[in-house]
């Protein structure tokens, strides 16, 4: 068998890193930097998204790092009300959180 490589350990690389895992498929996954540098922005995940990661992470475990998102605001400078609409019970989470909850799995 074959050892697959990723080249990358942002989200992508570490959830096809956690899926693979979960396949028993051989794998290195690559990143060039520290673990301890994890900045970023968050990231809503679509519903479809999050019933993904409840494949190989507990959804308690999610929901205590993300919240449930039912409604989205966006709002101008002045923060007045621009546009809601409604979400379909997708996650909100920091890419830190993300992160750190896919290379824990791992």
């Amino acid at each position: 068998m074959k050892t697959i490589s990723i080249i990358g350990g942002g989200i992508a690389g570490l959830t096809v890193a956690n899926i693979f895992q979960k396949e028993n498929i051989d794998f290195i996954l690559y990143e060039r930097s520290p673990l301890h540098s994890r900045k970023g922005h968050g990231f809503i995940i679509p519903f479809e998204g999050f019933e993904t990661l409840k494949d190989f992470i507990d959804e308690s475990t999610l929901l205590k790092r993300g919240n449930i998102l039912t409604e989205y605001i966006s709002c101008n400078n002045n923060g007045e009300v621009m546009d809601k609409s409604p979400m379909q019970n997708d996650i909100i989470i920091s890419r830190k959180a993300l992160v750190d909850l896919l290379v824990d799995n791992l």
